[in-house]
């Protein structure tokens, strides 16, 4: 699928909590000062998190899928590096696995991919079984705060990308069956990495989502859309966890943060601290603020920032709709809060409300690309279905009502059927129609839109 998708990184914060100590469950215990307490008190009383207990959702061990699925992801690993090894007296590699699209050398490599999904074959079985698992959980360190590593969801998108490739041969095999069992795979994995509300995991989530679209296109191509090559990217799409919601991704980020400032403002010594927040000497961040920069790690003045950082965060969660494809409002108040954080740039009380707010609104964007992904991909069924029957596509866009409904400008998506060739597009999150331009061909990566073809290109 062609789409505009940046994954955002791991949730836009850059503060790095080193040597954190544990802070127990209760957030009020220890307390430094009461100004930032004062606001998390508020925060609890909103209904975001702030302790652990409320954070966390403890996984029973025999129901969680994700163990089996690290397991596979290592013998994949090891597979692939035998895979690639350069051979003897050569430096290079076979080939790259890690490179972004390698599934586009399936057709010229067909015979190696082959090869290698059969060496694949019994880690991506197992991979399979670990998917019908009810639950999805990882043991975290979340007293970390902003230093919590998320090196799982990696491998959640390494073992899909295999799962994809080995859908795509099975399909060219005609093996109808097998390419349905990984397509659906897929998609649990993708709403696995949903079972945090963190905005990594919702970027992940769409992420593997957007690797499960790709795959089904192709296999839907392979098949020339036949029944069974419908109904099984149908079957799959019914498992994609819900869109995503930036409101509840905030839940965590607050939490995150709430733990990382109160480990900062509980610093003692002023150049540990300095160096904590980007203010040593040969910080840009130190030059910007100058002589201001000694203020800024007293006692008080951190305090202060902690309360602005937090209530910022508090801020966005109130003022955020609960519809995650509200995309207008959702932008309203990031925007504002961008404005307002401009405002007070150079003033220390809001360093740290600079330092920690993310960039939620590319993320809030990529949600609703998914959703819109979604709707096209099923618009594109019903085209096939429509073709099966009468023997050519419809003439006009097959569906009314909110499935017709571009989510970017709130008109009707655009649908072509020429010459046995259906494209199907919606404008993107830039609003402007590019005549069906996606990615792949807008030149240097320019404006485009997100647009499904049949057959792919």
């Amino acid at each position: 699928m062609k789409s505009k998708f940046v994954l955002l990184g791991c949730a836009g914060f850059v503060v790095v909590c080193a040597g954190f100590c544990g802070l127990g469950t209760f957030l009020f215990q220890n307390r430094a000062t009461d100004g930032f307490f004062a606001e998390i008190a508020q925060a609890k009383a909103d209904g975001l998190p702030t302790t652990l207990e409320e954070f966390t959702k403890p996984v029973e061990p025999k129901l969680n899928a994700g163990p089996g699925l690290l397991a596979a992801a290592e013998t994949i690993k090891q597979q692939a590096s035998a895979l690639t090894r350069p051979k003897t007296g050569s430096r290079t590699p076979t080939f790259d696995f890690n490179r972004s699209n390698w599934e586009a050398e399936i057709p010229k490599n067909e015979k190696f991919f082959n090869a290698a999904i059969a060496s694949m074959n019994p880690a991506l079985d197992r991979a399979v079984a670990a998917t019908k698992m009810p639950a999805f959980g990882f043991d975290r360190d979340y007293n970390k705060g902003f230093s919590t590593l998320f090196p799982e969801y990696a491998e959640m998108k390494m073992v899909s990308r295999w799962l994809s490739l080995r859908a795509i041969l099975r399909a060219k095999a005609g093996n109808e069956a097998g390419m349905a069992e990984d397509l659906r795979a897929i998609a649990r994995i993708s709403a696995f990495c949903a079972t945090d509300d963190i905005l990594i995991g919702y970027l992940v989530q769409v992420s593997v989502e957007e690797i499960m679209m790709k795959a089904a296109l192709q296999c839907l191509s392979l098949r020339n859309g036949s029944p069974g090559s419908i109904r099984a990217v149908r079957d799959a799409a019914k498992v994609l966890g819900p869109i995503p919601n930036v409101k509840n991704s905030i839940r965590a980020e607050y939490f995150l943060a709430m733990l990382s400032l109160k480990e900062i403002i509980n610093k003692r010594d002023p150049n540990e601290l300095k160096e904590l927040l980007g203010l040593g000497p040969d910080s840009p961040a130190a030059s910007e603020y100058g002589v201001l920069s000694n203020l800024m790690v007293a006692p008080g003045m951190l305090d202060t920032n902690a309360k602005n950082a937090l209530e910022q965060q508090r801020l966005n969660y109130l003022a955020l709709p609960t519809d995650p494809l509200d995309l207008v409002k959702s932008k309203s108040v990031f925007n504002a809060a961008t404005r307002r954080l401009l405002a007070q740039q150079k003033n220390p009380q809001y360093y740290l409300a600079n330092m920690l707010s993310p960039v939620f609104e590319g993320a809030a964007e990529a949600f609703v690309t998914a959703a819109q992904e979604r709707r096209l991909l099923e618009v594109l069924l019903l085209s096939l279905e429509g073709r099966n029957r009468t023997g050519k596509f419809p003439a006009k866009l097959p569906v009314k009502g909110a499935l017709a409904t571009d989510l970017f400008d709130g008109g009707v998506l655009r649908y072509s059927a020429k010459a046995g060739r259906i494209t199907i597009y919606s404008v993107g999150p830039d609003g402007n129609d590019n005549n069906g331009v996606g990615p792949s061909t807008s030149p240097g990566g320019g404006e485009h839109d997100i647009v499904v073809s049949f057959p792919t290109e």
